[in-house]
């Protein structure tokens, strides 16, 4: 996706009030829904400010999951996750362009909040199977949807061990590798038939980035091809490829200050519209 696409989204709904016609049509809140969580996954790993107001966002949340649909069953991520994606997103932004400014410092408050609200986050998919008197294909659905959520929780954690610190202590590394191995395991636990699966592509790559070992590495591209030939959305080649360079300048004694952010690209030109951003949701 271009950023002319957001940009002019942002444009149309504006100039023809086409967000308040949007509240009375399901549907159309729907659509306004994936416009944003392109422009929330987009604006998160290119880490610049997202295109659409959060006004939109706040809306569409009084109409989640009671209104035919949800941020969860269009993305496999809960709202409240997506909306500590669109505020990490912005202070990503703040936190890179303030890292190019001398004499300025930069308030890592408001990130640690948003990252113990992460942590505390409560998966209601999780349950004790004993006694519920529920069929065995309801459990495993239940148990699909829990390895989805916890895979997008830790993959929000590993974000911001990664962006907001430049440099890795000992500590920090566990934490990013224990990250990364939920992540990675939370998959694993999600059978390839189940489509929501494949709504895990970003949380994958963040994850992947971390990985040194072949037996998940090979996993990982199995993950991509899997999906690329079932639904044929390029952006699990596009992520083969990025993982590749990622893994090819990989190394254990690097690791501290080498990332995914080093092989992407977050400058986008704000004068070329037609700059395209990895779009891995």
């Amino acid at each position: 996706m271009s950023d002319m696409h957001l940009r002019g989204a942002h444009r149309l709904l504006g100039e023809s009030s086409a967000a308040e016609r949007c509240l009375q049509s399901p549907r159309l809140r729907a659509q306004l829904a994936m416009l944003i969580w392109w422009d929330v996954t987009a604006s998160l790993i290119s880490r610049r400010e997202p295109r659409l107001p959060t006004a939109y966002l706040e809306t569409l949340a009084s109409y989640d999951d009671g209104d035919g649909w949800s941020f969860f069953t269009l993305t496999g991520c809960p709202i409240d996750l997506v909306k500590a994606m669109w505020r990490l997103s912005r202070l990503a932004h703040v936190y890179e362009r303030s890292a190019n400014v001398e004499w300025t410092m930069f308030n890592l408050l408001s990130v640690d909040f948003i990252a113990d609200d992460v942590k505390n986050y409560i998966n209601y998919e999780d349950f004790n199977f004993h006694g519920t008197g529920e069929s065995g294909a309801h459990v495993n659905a239940r148990r699909n949807r829990f390895h989805c959520i916890e895979a997008w929780r830790h993959g929000i954690l590993l974000y911001v061990a990664r962006v907001f610190t430049p440099k890795q202590d000992s500590s920090s590394m566990e934490c990013i590798d224990h990250y990364a191995r939920v992540i990675i395991d939370s998959v694993r636990c999600i059978p390839p038939t189940d489509a929501i699966q494949k709504q895990l592509l970003l949380p994958v790559f963040l994850a992947a980035s971390e990985l040194g070992d072949d037996v998940n590495r090979a996993f990982v591209r199995e993950y991509c091809r899997h999906w690329n030939n079932e639904i044929h959305f390029y952006q699990f080649e596009t992520v083969t490829a990025l993982l590749d360079e990622v893994w090819s300048d990989w190394d254990e004694g690097t690791r501290d200050t080498y990332w995914w952010g080093i092989k992407t690209r977050h400058d986008v030109d704000e004068s070329n519209w037609m700059a395209r951003e990895l779009l891995l949701g």
